[in-house]
């Protein structure tokens, strides 16, 4: 399925103009782009997958308790083990010091004194983060997330996106005092392939996809695997075609700039594992490419979710446990929390409808996360709108 995210050309020019500064005054070091990981497997129907799933924790949202901008001691409670660690709210995002957490999940940090780069380490899991830079890693597949920064001498990362990357669910206790604890994940290496290299000028990019292992079920993983390999390659054979003609009609080919080699046509790929517990996996991966000033840049966003034994591809009803009228409860499930305002001040006047063109979907703590990418009048916001919903709201045994 192709879903247009809606993302201005000129905030994709504007940040890699940012970008390019940034390199060339700073010096900061790209972060290598390194792994993710996972956890223990089971076969499930459908039905079963619903009960299973529904029952998982939810975890509520970080509220920010503590003052914006202003540094408060708070209280963590990690795997039994409390500390108290610096955090502050900005911008409605909790900002934590980032060595005492990290040391406290079992991470080795290194860092790379002079280059901004930092390395947190344990068995299954690498995350690489650079100071002030939006990407990271996780076992090699790279996302964008908040920027990392020094505040008096000390490295604050935004505590969600951490406790995401390292496989954490977060409980807000009280005023200024959190619990984290790690989820149950299948048994299960999630790591990054190869690269899959253009370098013909005025474009050149390298795309990496997830490659699973470590799996009892290998004919399952092996034929996930075959599918994300195909997928990847097919972006890759698409992106050369479509830019190759896409210079061919630019109007100003003498005229563009090459700030630090950030040429104007490209694709990226960002990958983010939603869901891997209970036999299932649940990832999406975020396309961007970039085509110069001859064509409207393009930002797709495609998402799967697996069962890991069979290697099959799970729809929308069999995770609904087959209930015959799961389309029709979530689109008025969705339409009611647009009508109420629950939704958000940029959600759609309308949802357009649960697999539709331009609508998608992924596993995320027990719910279905339902996306729209549309660029069309009503949708105001620069992203993807999305919604959350409890597999139990729309499973068969509601009705």
């Amino acid at each position: 399925m192709s879903l247009p995210i809606q993302k201005s050309q000129k905030q994709v020019r504007i940040f890699r103009l940012t970008a390019a500064c940034m390199l060339l005054s700073i010096c900061l070091a790209t972060p290598a782009r390194v792994s993710a990981d996972a956890g223990a497997v089971s076969r499930m129907s459908g039905g079963q997958a619903a009960k299973a799933i529904s029952g998982s924790a939810i975890k509520p949202q970080v509220a920010a308790a503590v003052s914006p901008y202003a540094p408060v001691l708070t209280t963590f409670n990690i795997e039994g083990k409390q500390l108290k660690a610096l955090a502050y709210s900005a911008d409605g995002t909790l900002l934590v010091q980032l060595m005492p957490i990290a040391r406290a999940m079992g991470y080795t940090v290194e860092d790379q004194a002079g280059t901004g780069d930092l390395t947190l380490s344990k068995p299954r899991r690498v995350i690489k983060l650079t100071l002030y830079n939006s990407s990271y890693s996780v076992n090699g597949l790279t996302s964008s997330a908040k920027t990392p920064f020094v505040r008096a001498g000390s490295t604050y990362v935004p505590l969600r996106q951490l406790a995401t990357m390292s496989g954490y669910d977060i409980v807000l206790k009280g005023k200024n005092s959190y619990l984290l604890h790690s989820r149950p994940e299948n048994e299960l290496t999630i790591s990054a392939s190869g690269e899959l290299a253009v370098t013909t000028e005025p474009y050149s990019f390298s795309i990496r996809y997830p490659v699973l292992s470590g799996s009892a079920h290998k004919e399952g993983i092996d034929k996930i695997n075959h599918f994300l390999q195909n997928k990847a390659e097919g972006w890759k054979t698409q992106a050369e075609q479509e830019l190759a003609q896409a210079w061919a009609a630019h109007p100003n080919k003498d005229k563009i700039i090459d700030y630090a080699h950030i040429l104007p046509y490209g694709l990226q790929v960002e990958w983010t594992i939603a869901y891997n517990e209970k036999g299932l996996l649940s990832l999406y991966a975020d396309t961007y490419q970039y085509m110069g000033e001859s064509k409207q840049d393009k930002s797709i966003r495609y998402s799967w979710t697996f069962d890991l034994a069979t290697g099959e591809e799970l729809s929308l009803q069999q995770l609904a446990g087959n209930n015959p009228n799961y389309q029709t409860q979530i689109n008025q499930y969705i339409n009611l929390k647009i009508a109420s305002g629950e939704a958000g001040s940029f959600a759609p006047l309308q949802f357009p409808g649960i697999e539709t063109s331009s609508t998608g979907w992924y596993l995320l703590d027990g719910r279905i996360v339902v996306y729209v990418q549309q660029v069309a009048a009503h949708f105001i916001h620069d992203g993807i709108f999305e919604m959350r919903i409890p597999l139990s709201r729309i499973s068969e045994t509601e009705n």
